[in-house]
């Protein structure tokens, strides 16, 4: 069994001119959902429920720590807000090529919320990406068609 502890994943998301941002360095946290949408076809008559899958989805979350310069974390996800433009988000477990061991799930999406402010005195500004898929969700471990 191969353990791996996240300590240095990749992210990268279109801005709203549709450029390539990396912000592997400021990501605190990163979860991708997919699932299936499960419909019940329990008859009368039947003594279990019987289901059936239908319409796949996802969404990601991700905390980053906040960073105002430009092409940084408020600004990408303050332009992406309310965009009417599907753009396209990347993610794998590790900073380096992609591979069978190191696949990048990626997809079309758009910018569901942001807090530009979420901070406590002391403590480190971050801000949270939530994202909600617009099609399907690759899982690719070839790096041809990355971005």
């Amino acid at each position: 069994m191969a353990e791996l502890v996240f300590t240095d994943c990749y992210f990268a998301i279109d801005d709203r001119s549709g450029s390539k941002v990396e912000l592997s360095d400021h990501v605190k946290s990163v979860k991708v959902d997919y699932k299936a949408e499960i419909h019940d076809l329990t008859e009368m008559g039947d003594s279990s429920r019987a289901r059936y899958p239908g319409l796949k989805d996802w969404t990601m979350t991700v905390e980053l720590f906040q960073d105002y310069a430009a092409d940084k974390t408020d600004a990408v996800a303050f332009g992406l807000i309310g965009s009417t433009t599907a753009r396209s988000i990347g993610v794998r477990p590790v900073n380096t090529s992609i591979a069978a061991t190191n696949p990048q799930y990626q997809g079309n999406m758009y910018l569901e919320s942001y807090s530009p402010c979420d901070a406590t005195v002391g403590e480190l500004g971050t801000v949270t990406y939530n994202v909600v898929g617009s099609g399907t969700l690759s899982r690719l471990v070839v790096a041809s068609s990355a971005m």
